[in-house]
């Protein structure tokens, strides 16, 4: 007999679920079926283009800096224009401040909880047994997030709309007193940090042999970062990285004809491909795909020293990049600004197509645009990491149930497993620990 579990999981942009066909004692098939911005396009078509940037930071409460960022340099590359310096080092800014929040959302409050957990340190999964035994995590985590508010609120002006974010620049400058108020902030985290990746290392290394089961498949890795500068803000081009280095390099506005969506019989959701390589290897997003890219180019400084890939692990690659923002974003502080240069520029939308690529806390963020002559959007298409990360999460999930399975662990374990594997991948689905489980007969 087949049965089919879904397991739904609630997420700021909307509902998502597992979908996992078992067959005896084996799981057949995986889905994971989440939202896209899909249903959210068809809202933006219509739309003055340069209302784009108000409206898309609504698509994700996690990332909203990021898809701001994206709609502005989307509507910029309609044209030739040049942003002032200054409010490129902003953006970034406000970038690092993104990744610093989410990265302590998903580090401190899911995964670590998760390691916590299978070390027996605590009973379940909350942010109350983490206290108990072990007092310096929060202090930490609320230190962190504080950090990342004040710098997103300086730069972008809110922290869920990012209003001082424009096409053409930034509305106003940070102040002098913000940037030493800032400096010393982020300073006063860095050790906090620090002790972070010690102790997640030395929880990791109690369970070396059950994380085995949490090891990536051998993925395309996606990625947009810019390692000349550094930068998250991107380089307008979508990079290919495989274990033998860059495959390919496409410019941004080429990605909807090179990276094909597939809908799926079992759910009514989409996965990405590339479009010549269907059905080879999975497309992977995020801290390891920039991390791809760093190794990738020759580099000074020594490779990381993370090891394989491993979901668990990716933590740590997480509590690297929180400590990067920080050094980054205390180097970007400490430079001279004139507060009296040009912050903006006028931009007036082009008729081209235009394109955009950054890098969010959960990796590269795709769009393009496309208007008719009264500056109206024709056509739009916007691609999250979680699509593109959406095949190697069903991957990884089906192997780690597999693995239960073969050890002969009841339902209620194995599935408690299988959202251990989803909270590595993505912050936004934290809240599966708590969903509801259904079993149904599936239809054969």
């Amino acid at each position: 007999m087949k049965i089919r579990l879904s397991l739904p999981m609630t997420r700021i942009e909307g509902e998502s679920k597992l979908i996992v066909t078992r067959d005896k004692d084996r799981i057949t098939n995986v889905v994971y079926n989440m939202p896209t911005a899909r249903d959210f396009l068809n809202v933006l078509i219509g739309q003055h283009i340069n209302d784009l940037p108000k409206i898309v930071p609504r698509i994700c409460g996690i990332c909203p800096v990021a898809h701001r960022i994206g709609a502005i340099k989307a509507i910029e590359s309609t044209t030739d224009v040049s942003i002032p310096p200054i409010a490129e080092l902003i953006r970034e800014l406000a970038l690092l401040g993104e990744i610093i929040r989410s990265h302590t959302y998903s580090v401190f409050f899911s995964t670590l909880a998760d390691l916590m957990y299978l070390t027996n340190q605590i009973s379940r999964q909350d942010i109350f047994g983490i206290d108990r035994m072990q007092p310096r995590v929060l202090p930490i985590a609320t230190k962190l997030y504080d950090c990342a508010e004040a710098l997103i609120t300086a730069t972008a002006g809110n922290t869920n709309l990012a209003f001082n974010l424009i096409p053409g620049g930034v509305v106003q400058n940070i102040s002098s007193t913000q940037q030493q108020d800032l400096i010393q902030q982020l300073s006063l985290t860095l050790s906090g940090v620090k002790w972070a990746k010690e102790y997640y290392n030395l929880l990791l290394n109690e369970i070396e042999e059950e994380i085995q089961n949490y090891a990536l498949p051998r993925p395309l890795y996606i990625s947009s970062f810019e390692t000349k500068a550094n930068r998250f803000s991107g380089i307008n081009q979508v990079q290919f990285i495989s274990d033998d280095g860059i495959q390919e390099t496409i410019s941004g506005d080429d990605f909807s004809e090179y990276l094909v969506e597939q809908d799926l019989v079992e759910a009514p959701t989409k996965v990405a491909y590339i479009k010549s390589n269907e059905e080879s290897k999975n497309l992977l997003a995020g801290p390891y795909a920039r991390l791809a890219v760093l190794q990738s180019k020759p580099r000074k400084s020594k490779k990381s020293s993370i090891g394989e890939p491993n979901l668990f692990r990716s933590g740590l690659l997480r509590i690297d990049e929180m400590e990067f923002a920080l050094t980054n974003a205390i180097n970007l502080l400490e430079t001279e600004w004139s507060k009296d240069e040009d912050v903006s520029i006028g931009v007036n939308p082009g008729t081209r197509v235009g394109a955009s690529a950054v890098e969010a806390p959960r990796g590269i963020l795709l769009y393009r645009v496309r208007t008719n002559g009264g500056n109206r959007i024709e056509d739009i298409d916007i691609r999250v990491p979680t699509e593109l990360n959406a095949r190697a999460i069903a991957v990884i999930v089906k192997n780690v149930m597999n693995a239960c399975i073969n050890l002969g662990w009841p339902n209620e374990k194995i599935l408690e497993r299988a959202m251990m594997a989803v909270r590595c991948f993505d912050p936004c689905v934290s809240c599966a620990a708590h969903t509801d489980i259904r079993f149904r007969e599936a239809r054969c």
